[in-house]
């Protein structure tokens, strides 16, 4: 799309999914788990943002996961959900128009 073009800096944008939102318990080892390596990816120093993206009503909630982890990398971390977003074409376009946000910043 050339959205990177004009940020030599940035290596790329990356997608990265799990599909256990909805299916799994509300605590324990798993959820402990994914809890971590979700928030290992928006504090990693080699990342210079990132957007998650829930459905709305999966186990796994991205508010209660950065209320978890406070205000460590919040500046990076940026949300959405499907169901407030009005479906998936609007929430892409709605992803599309956070990532142009953030490029000039990272």
């Amino acid at each position: 799309s050339g959205m990177l073009d004009a940020y030599p800096n940035v290596d790329g944008i990356t997608a990265h999914a799990h599909g256990t939102g909805c299916g799994m318990a509300a605590s324990g080892r798993g959820f402990d788990i994914l809890d971590r390596v979700l928030w290992g990816y928006a504090t990693h120093p080699n990342v210079g943002a990132t957007v998650f993206v829930g459905l709305g009503c999966e186990v796994m909630q991205i508010a209660r996961m950065q209320s978890h982890f406070g205000d460590a990398g919040t500046e990076r971390f940026h949300a959405l959900t499907i169901q407030d977003t009005g479906g998936t074409r609007a929430t892409v376009d709605a992803i599309k128009a956070r990532v142009a946000e953030i490029l000039p910043l990272v």
